[in-house]
């Protein structure tokens, strides 16, 4: 499921309004200004029939035969591996997440994670500064440089390198400015470049 932005490109922070949205009149509202839109990659069953073990380009046959597009609902189409590069080309250029290759006799492997099926992620990388530890499990509090101000721009939760983490634990006594009960928090005088999906608002 997908909300689109005033782009027509994916905005995974509006899903996630709609999601956590439960007062029916904003509920309504949100209906108008951020509508849902369900898009079919795949079919798992017709009829009661399972077809999984059918080869993906049979079950993408399938769903093009069964699907009468709606406001709401749309398939998503594939195209030929040999134009998988110029595809991810044009997804990089819109600033979107990335694409999935699939092999198109692929099964639909129920709760595995097949190599037939790669997702192949268009990564953003920005310079930031660190701003902050979590005490406790891992977590780095980053910043955004403009105008020679550093705003806050969240939170990293996958772990650093540990040569990395070894050498911000070695500083941290010198760049300490304050902690909480669940941050130290520091001068931003550490420059990172990293790497994420995208920046969200």
């Amino acid at each position: 499921m997908v909300v689109t932005d005033e782009r027509a490109h994916p905005d995974f922070e509006a899903v996630m309004t709609r999601f956590q949205t439960t007062n029916p009149i904003k509920i309504n509202a949100l209906m108008k200004t951020h509508p849902v839109q369900f898009c079919v990659f795949d079919v798992l069953m017709i009829g009661g029939q399972d077809v999984t073990m059918l080869p993906l380009h049979e079950r993408k046959a399938i769903l093009q035969d069964r699907i009468n597009e709606q406001p709401h609902l749309s398939l998503v189409r594939s195209v030929p591996g040999k134009q998988a590069k110029g595809f991810f080309d044009l997804v990089s250029q819109h600033n979107l997440e990335g694409i999935v290759m699939k092999k198109k006799d692929s099964s639909y492997q129920v709760g595995n994670r097949s190599h037939d099926w790669l997702k192949v992620i268009n990564y953003h990388y920005h310079e930031v500064r660190l701003t902050g530890v979590r005490k406790g499990e891992f977590g780095w509090l980053i910043g955004l440089e403009e105008k020679g101000n550093v705003r806050p721009a969240g939170i990293i939760d996958f772990p650093a390198p540990p040569d990395a983490r070894k050498a911000v634990w070695l500083m941290l006594d010198r760049a300490k400015v304050d902690e909480d009960k669940e941050f130290i928090y520091l001068m931003p005088a550490i420059r990172m470049k990293v790497k994420s999906r995208r920046l969200t608002k």
